[in-house]
């Protein structure tokens, strides 16, 4: 009877396709696609999967879903609505609604999820979803990666699992993820995160409660926090974010484990983690290995720990296992106990880089087991002095003038500090730069706040133009000589720089630019990539940190435009801006 049910929504859904939309709706903010049945979700999993991306259109979920009746173990699995090759590109209101019975295990597969994957104009929120997926990569319960914006959604239980990069939300975050939380079961060989398995966006307001295994790099929150910033490279990657967020489950890995990330070259700051931890090397109660790679930063700032840390081999703290010679841990404190038979510490089992104004809660120990780094205003607090830690904390906070540092505060003596107020979002500024280099590292900034950057020209080029855009808005910004000052909008800033030659040879500027191959040509405009196949080819399409962001067939003298969101990308080998 099953089987027949799902031959009927597969005649529907090949029929919906030929006969144009059928949802009720227009598919506009006012009046929405609906989403009423199992078979309207089908469909859009099919006309995604087709190649339309929805941009622009608008869907709204207006009853719970058992998906139990067309997916399974013997009816085989849920088709994700998008992938590599069609992105997702709507938005999607889940209207406070549950899906549930989501079901996907078939081995060699990526991207899975609900959703597949979520482009950079996608937005997914309000939704619950329960279930249990399998991918061999990228794979979650919202969606496998995304590029978009995931918000107010949560995965309601089951489990999530990938041979590689599982999240409890999603497997691959991109975009931005706020305001949802996780209580499945997340597992992963590598990069196994309660909300993101791993996070090159920004991941605010959320909280994991659902138990994770991982082995190289398990965070309560993310398993790899992302960083490729480096002010001394042409273009400027987002680096991951996580704020005010928390975990208060059990996360468990071999090498790397964190209560908010296994591993982290990013910014994570106004965060806490209440879950035990179990590793063998490599643990702290907030992050298991902070910065160092490719001698990236790793920034944690103004957080705090509660959980033991369990380490059955070396390198176990109580705050970070090890902390590189490029890492920075500074208004910290943590009460955990840590259990480790060598190289442990209270704060940090092994320190190579900057620990400042950190702090113990408990009877006096070691509180870094090695130093080879920079360690400055460190303390032990007893815990009937609580109060006294809450005004060294705040004392930073004040000192900072930071608007996103949460200040803090405890009920007693007795009672350990929690944050007391809600702060401005950090947002990403992305710099392109050909003939430039700026003057900062760290190009993450709170909304509202005025960010003021020099520029230092290479040698025989003058700065002529800045164009500042958020999303698809221009931003007001002043140019004085190489200085550039703006306020922070709510999202992340791309700054698109125009050079001039001194020597009148060459310029870079906002016209399109025709490059390639001899078979393929290239074009960068405002919002969209444009191609010339002169042969048949397959055109691919990389962000700057090595994501794949579309796979493109071609046929000889085919002519292609596809909406893409301002950034820099490598198309078959050449570098291609969009602004």
């Amino acid at each position: 009877m099953r089987k027949l049910f799902i031959i009927y929504i597969l005649f529907c859904c090949a029929f919906c396709s030929s006969a144009g939309e059928v949802w009720k709706g227009e598919g506009d903010v006012s009046s929405p696609y609906l989403i009423q049945s199992n078979v309207d979700l089908m469909q859009l999993a099919q006309k995604v999967n087709d190649g339309n991306d929805y941009d622009g259109a608008y869907f709204r979920l207006e009853s719970d879903l058992d998906l139990s009746t067309i997916c399974g173990e013997l009816l085989g699995d849920w088709p994700s609505i998008g992938s590599i090759d069609a992105y997702f590109e709507g938005n999607f209101d889940g209207n406070g609604h549950l899906v549930s019975h989501l079901y996907i295990q078939e081995r060699g597969t990526t991207y899975k999820g609900l959703f597949g994957y979520v482009g950079a104009h996608g937005k997914i929120s309000n939704l619950t979803v329960e279930g249990s997926v399998y991918a061999s990569f990228w794979a979650g319960a919202v969606a496998g990666a995304s590029s978009g914006t995931i918000t107010n959604c949560v995965n309601q239980g089951g489990s999530i699992e990938a041979y590689q990069i599982a999240g409890g939300i999603v497997g691959g975050n991109f975009g931005v993820v706020s305001k949802c939380q996780n209580k499945a079961t997340i597992q992963s060989s590598l990069s196994t995160g309660g909300l993101c398995g791993y996070n090159y966006g920004s991941l605010y307001d959320s909280n994991n409660l659902g138990e994770i295994y991982g082995y190289n790099g398990a965070g309560g929150l993310t398993g790899y926090n992302g960083g490729f910033s480096s002010f001394t490279n042409c273009y400027n990657v987002p680096i991951g974010i996580v704020q005010n967020c928390a975990n208060v489950a059990f996360v468990s890995g071999r090498n790397k484990v964190g209560g908010i990330a296994g591993r982290n070259d990013g910014l994570i700051f106004n965060d806490y983690n209440f879950g035990e931890l179990s590793a063998n090397m490599m643990a702290g109660g907030l992050v298991g290995c902070n910065g160092g790679f490719d001698g990236v930063d790793g920034f944690v700032y103004n957080s705090y720990n509660t959980g033991d840390i369990s380490c059955s081999v070396s390198q176990a703290g109580g705050v970070v296992g090890i902390n590189n010679s490029v890492g920075d841990v500074i208004n910290v404190y943590n009460s955990g106990k840590v259990f480790v038979p060598t190289l442990g510490g209270a704060l940090l089992g092994v320190n190579e880089g900057n620990l400042s104004q950190c702090y113990w809660v408990g009877d006096t120990c070691d509180l870094v087991a090695a130093d080879d780094g920079f360690v400055s205003n460190c303390k032990v607090f007893s815990k009937d002095s609580l109060s006294l830690l809450t005004n060294y904390l705040n004392q930073w906070v004040n000192s900072s003038k930071d608007l996103a540092f949460s200040h803090w505060k405890c009920l007693s003596d007795s009672c350990l500090p929690f944050f007391s107020d809600v702060t401005a979002l950090f947002h990403n500024v992305i710099a392109y730069n050909f003939h430039g280099v700026l003057g900062e590292n760290l190009l993450a900034f709170p909304e509202g706040e005025e960010v003021s950057l020099t520029i230092t020209p290479d040698s025989g080029y003058v700065l002529s133009e800045v164009k500042a855009i958020c999303g698809v808005d221009f931003v007001s910004v002043t140019v004085e000589e190489n200085r550039l000052t703006f306020v922070m909008p709510d999202g992340d800033v791309s700054l698109l720089f125009q050079w001039q030659s001194i020597a009148d040879m060459d310029s870079l500027s906002f016209s399109r630019n025709i490059m390639g191959a001899s078979n393929l040509k290239v074009a960068g405009g405002k919002g969209e990539l444009s191609l010339w196949a002169d042969e048949n080819v397959e055109v691919q399409v990389y962000s700057i940190n090595g994501q794949m962001i579309r796979r493109i067939y071609m046929v000889a003298g085919e002519q292609k435009s596809i909406k893409i969101s301002s950034g820099m990308y490598i198309v078959n080998g050449h570098e291609t801006l969009i602004w």
